[in-house]
């Protein structure tokens, strides 16, 4: 198995640049990935942190893969990985230890979505199906085993706690969600649960919107009737998905707002452009918005070494157990070949001892068709491939064929 994997996140690159990462972007590199390598896998993960491209594909394409992937400049900061190293990634990513904000809870579902959706695409296969099995098992094991999964940390609940914590009567104050996804709805979970009553939902299309609005409790209304209340508002979560700001400054209309606003932006991209915002509304992206994180418990912190650990000693055992698979699955073709070849010419031997040759010909006859039977193949191979690639199956042959080994 050769998994090779090309990374832009958030600990070299900037919010700007990842937010122009889109989701589109990822479903156009991937369709070409496999256009370019049918017998490759790809899955594609793109978060508020990262964009990430995962790719499996058969051992003799991997320098033309790991060339491919390093032609393509999504950003100046991108890296490539491969091997061992691309499953320790994967499994930190699926474990929360690579986020911005370490041990968030959404990162997991990502990781799962993004797999299932490159199967529903016919681009992720068995192969890279093991491997994000395998991270989303450990993720959520190593979350378990650190306490991670009992820190509650998210994005919506970092979120709220911000809003909260900043102003006077949080429970009497007016709070706007936009968006009806995934995070708009962990938004509404958290004002609930802190006691707010007074939420108005708003979102593009309305089926949603009212659902949640139901299971919630809260008002339904249009983008722009949220907005022509925008002076009533203390607070405006913005959490739709959307492949470019739906919003700027000067449209939310708060040229005449008296009372300070807080603004909290959870797309990716961003819903808002800024710019243009007055003096008295207060704008936090996911950027400004994980530095002001709390600190993980000390009983947490502590077990953190021992689950980085874990993840190298997870993703060498993973490595180890798809090279035993790949290998029993070989050994399994070539022994159905080698018996079909050899019932063949058992079937002609035996015609041929009820005649006058000799049963010592015969037998030398029977084992060489068994030998050319065997090799002529394969070396046919080897003549008709491509100079560069006959270099290297010579070097694979001859690694195989020249020490006598047991049976396998």
């Amino acid at each position: 198995m050769v998994v090779l994997s090309l990374h832009v996140t958030h600990r070299a690159t900037a919010l700007p640049v990842l937010e122009r990462l889109t989701e589109d972007r990822a479903l156009v590199l991937s369709a070409g990935i496999r256009r370019r390598f049918p017998k490759a896998e790809v899955v594609s993960l793109r978060t508020c942190n990262r964009f990430e491209l995962y790719v499996e594909g058969p051992p003799e394409l991997r320098t033309e893969i790991r060339q491919y992937l390093g032609t393509l400049r999504l950003a100046p900061t991108q890296f490539l990985r491969e091997g061992t190293l691309s499953v320790q990634h994967l499994f930190r990513v699926a474990s929360g230890l690579d986020s911005q904000l370490l041990g968030e809870r959404e990162v997991l579902g990502q990781v799962r979505d993004a797999y299932r959706a490159a199967k529903r695409r016919g681009e992720a296969g068995p192969a890279i199906g093991r491997l994000f099995e395998r991270a989303i098992h450990v993720g959520r094991t190593l979350r378990q085993e650190t306490g991670l999964s009992r820190t509650g940390r998210s994005l919506a609940r970092l979120a709220v706690e911000e809003a909260v914590r900043s102003l006077p009567h949080p429970k009497e104050a007016v709070y706007g969600v936009v968006g009806a996804g995934r995070m708009g709805e962990k938004v509404l979970g958290r004002l609930k649960k802190s006691g707010a009553t007074d939420i108005l939902l708003a979102n593009r299309t309305g089926p949603r919107s009212r659902a949640l609005g139901r299971a919630y409790g809260v008002r339904v209304q249009t983008v722009e009737e949220l907005l022509r209340r925008g002076t009533e508002l203390d607070v405006l979560f913005l959490a739709a998905s959307a492949r470019r700001p739906l919003l700027s400054g000067r449209r939310l209309g708060l040229a005449d707002r008296s009372s300070p606003l807080l603004v909290v932006d959870l797309g990716n991209p961003r819903n808002l452009d800024p710019r243009g915002l007055p003096s008295n509304v207060r704008f936090i992206d996911l950027e400004s918005l994980k530095a002001t994180s709390r600190a993980l418990p000390d009983s947490v912190r502590a077990r953190l070494p021992v689950a980085r650990r874990r993840i190298t000693l997870e993703a060498h055992r993973f490595l180890a157990e798809a090279a035993a698979q790949e290998v029993s699955g070989l050994a399994q073709r070539l022994f159905q070949l080698a018996d079909s070849l050899s019932d063949r010419e058992a079937r002609e031997a035996l015609r041929r001892l009820t005649g006058d040759t000799p049963a010592e010909e015969v037998l030398r006859d029977f084992a060489r068709a068994l030998t050319r039977g065997i090799l002529t193949p394969p070396l046919r191979t080897l003549r008709t491939s491509p100079a560069r690639q006959r270099a290297q199956l010579i070097a694979a042959a001859e690694r195989l064929f020249s020490t006598p080994s047991g049976p396998a």
